[in-house]
């Protein structure tokens, strides 16, 4: 059964509430927060250490293990960077990050947003495995240019080179933030949890989950995600809207509650 299993909001801030944002977790059993770390904390988009701070005494006064799943740190520019061509531990700050938010993040997230990065090998396949012993799955962007490092770390775990606890999947977004729409959506990846991201709004994400489960279909694929960003934020003040994202995950979890239905009943004739 093809089953969108994840519906993720991108661009919490400094003016975000926190109470907000978990009443949307609460209230969507499928929503996943994405939390961005960039060059540009405190702007919009991009929160500050204080507030992660204040997430963070907000997922230990909740003291639910389900936080975790719903919450993702998204890595963006020089963070990025740190984590494909530095080893943690080697003062750059990111170690300590993880390490102190590892009860918050299930997932991380790497946005190369099409533009090639510095790479260096060794000290990725040591990144990953620092990520893995915390069980922290790692996203990888389908970005149209850094294809290939997803595909490498896929090929060194299938060779036994990583380690074993390692989770790893995909984002096919080749917005890369600009919340443009692909022309033709890219067809999922054998054995890989997939999401797609790109120009996804309330007004448009049920037709797009539509399209997505045909392709999903026609390839054999079952659970996938879907990310929104750049049109759940507010006109004015260009900072996520919580009202909007409500709405992008009230339809698309309307969709998902169509979906099961209709499966059952397809299931009940048969």
């Amino acid at each position: 059964m093809i089953m969108l299993d994840r519906i993720t909001f991108t661009g919490a801030d400094d003016s975000t509430d926190h109470e907000g944002l978990f009443a949307l977790l609460d209230a969507y059993p499928l929503a996943e927060a994405g939390i961005l770390l960039g060059n540009h904390e405190g702007s919009p988009r991009f929160p500050g250490l204080a507030w992660l701070e204040g997430l963070l005494e907000h997922c230990q006064e909740k003291e639910s293990r389900l936080q975790r799943q719903r919450l993702s740190l998204h890595l963006c520019g020089r963070w990025t960077e740190m984590f494909l061509s530095s080893r943690l531990g080697s003062n750059c700050g990111l170690d300590a990050l993880l390490a102190r938010y590892k009860n918050v993040f299930g997932r991380l997230q790497l946005n190369t947003h099409g533009e090639i990065h510095s790479i260096r090998m060794p000290d990725l396949l040591h990144n990953l495995s620092f990520v893995a012993d915390r069980c922290i799955e790692v996203i990888f962007q389908r970005d149209g240019v850094n294809d290939d490092l997803f595909d490498w770390v896929r090929w060194t775990m299938s060779q036994g080179r990583s380690h074993g606890h390692l989770k790893v999947s995909t984002l096919f977004d080749l917005s890369h933030g600009a919340g443009k729409q692909a022309a033709e959506l890219q067809k999922p990846i054998q054995g890989v949890y997939c999401g797609y991201a790109g120009g996804f709004s309330p007004e448009n994400i049920g037709e797009n989950l539509r399209q997505i489960d045909e392709l999903m279909a026609q390839h054999g694929t079952t659970t996938y995600w879907v990310d929104a960003e750049t049109w759940l934020m507010s006109p004015d003040t260009h900072r996520l809207s919580l009202q909007r994202a409500g709405q992008y995950l009230e339809v698309a979890s309307e969709h998902v509650t169509r979906h099961v239905r209709a499966e059952f009943e397809r299931m009940r004739a048969t």
